[in-house]
């Protein structure tokens, strides 16, 4: 057997070229989560569902990303989500609807009289806005870090109030 002539240390190396019918390596399929990484991740889903109109956001990322790699990502992870678009439901119909009221009964300005002060009440309508959602994050948040404790005690949690979009 020869030995091929040693390489010349002034020529850089090539790469391999292209073989008319070579096939590429497949990619190989992502390694199952550990079970520390399982709850970790299942955890973090339920704490970031609580993001106002972006709640799903987290969620979702982290269920579809996990989802084929641990069982319980899955499972927490439908239900954080569901949760999540509760929540930015919720939040974007509130700011419509109070969004509505407040242009409806508030000031008003037009080029012959001024500004006029419309309904005297106007402002209670942004006030119940922010109260109503500083309460939903609130809440939300509560059920989130209960959602993450309890997962991370090995148990499964779910939302007092849910609407399970995804099943």
């Amino acid at each position: 057997m020869t030995t091929p002539p040693p390489a010349d240390p002034n020529i850089p190396p090539q790469q391999p070229q292209y073989q008319p019918g070579a096939q590429q390596p497949q990619p190989q399929p992502a390694a199952p989560l550990t079970v520390e990484q399982d709850i970790s991740y299942s955890g973090w889903a339920y704490v970031l569902a609580c993001l106002g109109w972006a709640a799903f956001i987290g969620p979702l990322i982290i269920w579809l990303v996990f989802r084929q790699r641990g069982q319980r990502v899955n499972h927490e992870g439908k239900e954080a989500l569901n949760f999540g678009i509760v929540v930015a439901a919720a939040t974007i119909i509130v700011n419509i609807v109070f969004g509505i009221l407040t242009g409806v009964t508030g000031p008003r300005f037009d080029w012959v009289n001024g500004f006029s002060a419309g309904w005297g009440g106007w402002w209670i309508f942004p006030l119940l806005q922010w109260l109503i959602i500083v309460g939903i994050f609130v809440v939300a948040l509560i059920w989130g870090l209960k959602g993450k404790s309890t997962v991370a005690a090995g148990g499964s949690y779910r939302y007092p109030f849910n609407i399970r979009f995804i099943k």
